[in-house]
């Protein structure tokens, strides 16, 4: 698996309580180091019970797959979303502070 490989979210439907990173691998048969560790599994809905992990992109592949996201019946809910970098907006804290004088 690349180190360098482009990451992109999971996200999934689980059954019962949230899964830890090691349930994730054993469901979808990827190493454990797969899933980003920073990340973790973050619940992103309780009431549909989907969760999202952060993983390479050969990775998300085999989870896709399994997911089966290339069938037609395929919930919308699950499968890769990008992982876009978020940069802070506004002015830096020096510039709103240097008006203060």
């Amino acid at each position: 698996m690349a180190q360098d490989q482009p990451k992109v979210m999971v996200q999934f439907h689980f059954d019962g309580d949230p899964p830890d990173p090691d349930a994730v691998a054993e469901r979808f048969g990827i190493p454990r180091d797969a899933i980003d560790e920073d990340f973790g599994v973050i619940v992103t809905d309780e009431v549909e019970k989907l969760c999202t992990v952060l993983v390479p992109a050969d990775v998300a592949e085999k989870m896709n797959e399994q997911l089966g996201r290339s069938t037609p019946d395929a919930s919308p809910d699950e499968g890769s979303f990008s992982n876009p970098r978020i940069a802070p907006f506004g002015l830096p804290e020096d510039d709103c502070e240097s008006g203060s004088d």
